[in-house]
């Protein structure tokens, strides 16, 4: 049974953007953020996304448990002193989120304030952008390199837990000689999927909503391999590189899902529809062709020429498309207010905010 979202806030009271020049930072309160088609949970401290609620047209949630911890992220380095140290927030209000005036994505930031990076010479920079539609997540960060020397890393880190041990659907390069899917996640796939060079997965499980993980480009400066996998628990990371004394370089995972399949199957998390599941499995397989070439939204708000080192050098960002309308889900993008008179249409459209609002969560028993 679905549940029902707490009532949107009021304009006074709540998170709202205007479109501007640039995007408008507000410091997080440590709330569940409603935001399009998901009610995001937040961890500040490891700067990953827990879980997502889908938001459906008539304002109700489902809970998906499609992750317990996304894109949890470590650095190491041997010349700079770090052996996969986590990167992460000092506390909620440190972790900024914005609308994107241009395209309407949420977007989370974080500048990294722990000892160990700073000492290191490092200047770290931490991104989450929820695209506009809520079915592609970027996790992103700028390195920029302050010791006045060239700093090797040797890698980054990653690991995504989805919420339940279940299959692995399908991978990028499938090969039935290779590897059969879907396979039981009960096995070790790391070398399997290193062996075709897969930099992309699909996750499948019989309650929760499927999910997939695009760790690179194959053939960039730092490819992402896989180093591990624990059930439904993926470990993977990108090889070594060097940052130029006082240049900056950039990093880039992404996590897809297809809420749109799963509110049209009227989705729950029971378990009674796995032909859903698969439906929407089987459509973020066919949605992996995006991520064949480093262009369109996947690029944007990284700096033109910014060199990203798991899939290369950017020539120019693309003119941002028009922000379309969202989906009838109850919660409406802030970002798509005109600009003229920004208190004034605040307070006339209030029931159409884009708002944060806390939630007491209520987990499906085991």
């Amino acid at each position: 049974m679905k549940k029902l979202a707490p009532a949107v806030a009021l304009a006074v009271a709540a998170f709202t953007l205007v479109p501007a020049a640039a995007a408008v930072a507000v410091p997080w309160d440590g709330n569940d953020i409603t935001y399009d088609l998901g009610e995001w949970e937040l961890s500040s401290s490891a700067f990953y996304l827990e879980d997502v609620d889908l938001v459906f047209p008539d304002t109700s949630t489902e809970y998906t448990d499609i992750w317990d911890g996304a894109s949890i992220t470590s650095i190491s380095s041997a010349s700079l002193g770090l052996s996969s140290e986590q990167v992460g927030c000092p506390s909620d209000a440190d972790l900024d989120q914005s609308i994107d005036p241009a395209t309407g994505d949420l977007v989370l930031t974080c500048t990294v304030t722990n000892s160990v990076f700073v000492d290191a010479g490092l200047s770290i920079v931490m991104e989450i952008r929820i695209y506009q539609g809520s079915d592609l997540i970027r996790s992103s960060m700028a390195i920029t390199n302050t010791s006045g020397v060239d700093a090797t890393i040797d890698s980054v880190e990653y690991v995504t837990d989805f919420g339940s041990t279940g299959d692995l659907f399908d991978y990028q390069n499938q090969d039935d000689l290779v590897l059969t899917v879907p396979a039981p996640e009960n096995s070790d796939y790391a070398s399997t999927l290193n062996s075709v060079d897969a930099q992309w997965i699909v996750h499948i499980e019989d309650d929760d909503a499927p999910g997939g993980i695009i760790i690179g480009l194959g053939g960039s400066d730092a490819s992402g391999i896989w180093t591990e996998t624990d059930g439904d628990e993926y470990f993977y990371e990108l090889g070594s590189f060097t940052i130029p004394a006082g240049q900056t370089r950039y990093t880039a995972t992404f996590l897809n899902w297809h809420p749109q399949s799963l509110i049209a199957g009227n989705y729950d998390n029971s378990g009674s529809d796995p032909d859903l599941l698969s439906t929407s499995a089987g459509a973020i397989v066919s949605n992996m062709t995006e991520f064949s070439s480093f262009s369109n939204r996947l690029v944007v708000g990284f700096p033109a020429g910014a060199e990203v080192v798991n899939w290369g050098p950017i020539a120019a960002a693309p003119a941002p498309a028009p922000v379309p309308e969202l989906a009838a889900t109850g919660t409406t993008n802030a970002a798509a207010l005109t600009a003229g008179g920004a208190a004034a249409a605040l307070l006339l459209v209030g029931a159409t905010l884009f708002a944060v609002s806390r939630r007491q969560r209520v987990r499906p028993t085991a």
